[in-house]
């Protein structure tokens, strides 16, 4: 809870597009579930997506369906877009393996296939697995991956209403402390709920200096507008702990101190924990709330390689993953170097989005990197999101050299 000075930066809108000149497979996977009521209820299942230097694959498997009966073969069904609720077929499936369940259905992302030409325009719609002829759904789950910014006519998230009774709902985002922080070791996170016809906003900050005087949680005004509005001031739970807390309800609606009509209408938009004289300690980018937050979780890999230019011989290798924790609202970015040189240090560089590089953070004498938002550390170039850093260009440099050691893409 050691107070430094703070020096702020959000950083520049980051780009969503993967970049097309993948040299290394680039996967993104989500889990998908049985809804409510489903005949297989213990089945599973995984939606993929790959991209490799020479095509885009959209991949779906199950586990644990029955592998005869009047449901069979399976078939996938994926969203039009976002939101929209409307559904069309992409193939049927093939049994792979009886004894487990195990169904397959692998395509080519193309037009003809799935109307899109690039995965990117995947992210965030649902899949289904149905059975035969599009009757019943077995499992679902939401596209992994980059979500495309089209024209605005497709929503994200799954908005609740405010209706007097219906399913409950949840939202959560761990919160990051600025790089560099104000306090090495705060953190905490914002959840929304909804029960009914309630809805709740709630702040839990820890680890924040009791002796700083009073903490307020301040939202954006609007998406994007970099404007803020104090909600609340922050309550002292456990002074030992530097723990701090706030919660809003109302019945109906939003509380008013948020000015929206519904908890969703904050989604996208950032939130603060800043002291009396505005610094900022924590914040976040708000999600919207799912009945079963689990489907939006997230996890992407891909391969870091040595680049062209490297001397014969070199058999240098890495990986980056990133991982999202929907019902935490956790995000986890993550460099693995081996077979480096022994001798100089090693730095991680993330492409600026105009055209060149800015240095995230030094490699561990373990050749690695790890950022964790569940923690309160800050994801890497100021990202609120690992959307942010999604396509973005990557390597490992050696600092004495100041030459790519490794390079790749971000999942």
């Amino acid at each position: 809870m050691k107070i430094r000075t703070p020096a702020v930066s959000l950083g520049a809108c980051l780009s969503l597009a993967l970049a097309a000149f993948a040299t290394a497979p680039i996967k993104y996977w989500a889990s998908l579930s049985p809804p409510w009521g489903a005949f297989d209820s213990d089945a599973s299942g995984q939606v993929r997506l790959e991209q490799y230097p020479s095509e885009q694959r959209f991949w779906v498997r199950t586990d644990k369906l029955e592998a005869t009966g009047p449901m069979t073969p399976y078939e996938v069904w994926l969203e039009n877009g976002v939101g929209s609720g409307s559904f069309y077929p992409i193939g049927t499936m093939e049994l792979v393996t009886a004894s487990n369940g195990r169904w397959d259905l692998n395509v080519q992302v193309d037009s003809s296939t799935l109307s899109v030409v690039d995965i990117s325009y995947l992210g965030g719609r649902l899949v289904q697995v149905r059975g035969t002829g599009g009757v019943g759904v077995c499992l679902e789950g939401t596209v992994p991956g980059p979500i495309y910014i089209g024209d605005g006519s497709g929503g994200g998230g799954t908005g609740g209403g405010s209706a007097s009774s219906g399913p409950s709902e949840h939202g959560q985002v761990s919160l990051q402390r600025p790089d560099p922080a104000p306090d090495a070791d705060a953190f905490g996170n914002v959840g929304l709920d909804k029960r009914g016809g309630n809805q709740e906003f709630s702040v839990d900050a820890r680890n924040l200096p009791t002796d700083a005087g009073v903490f307020s949680v301040a939202l954006e005004s609007g998406v994007g507008t970099g404007v803020f509005f104090a909600v609340g001031d922050l309550e002292v739970k456990n002074p030992a702990k530097g723990r701090f807390g706030l919660s809003l309800e109302a019945e109906g609606a939003a509380p008013a101190a948020l000015g929206v009509a519904d908890l969703d209408d904050l989604a996208a938009r950032r939130v603060q924990v800043v002291d009396s004289i505005g610094v900022v300690f924590l914040w976040g980018v708000l999600p919207g709330t799912a009945q079963s937050p689990g489907l939006g979780n997230l996890n992407g890999k891909s391969a870091l390689a040595p680049p062209a230019s490297a001397p014969a011989g070199t058999n240098a290798s890495g990986s980056v993953q990133t991982r999202y924790n929907a019902p935490q609202g956790a995000s986890s970015f993550e460099v693995r170097a081996k077979n480096l040189p022994a001798g100089p240090t090693y730095s991680v560089w993330i492409g600026d989005g105009v055209g060149g590089f800015v240095q995230a953070g030094a490699l561990s004498a373990k050749g690695t990197f790890k950022r964790q938002t569940r923690k309160g550390q800050a994801l890497p170039l100021g990202a609120g999101t690992l959307g942010e850093l999604s396509g973005r260009p990557i390597e490992v440099r050696d600092d004495v050299a100041a030459t790519a050691v490794l390079e790749g893409l971000i999942p």
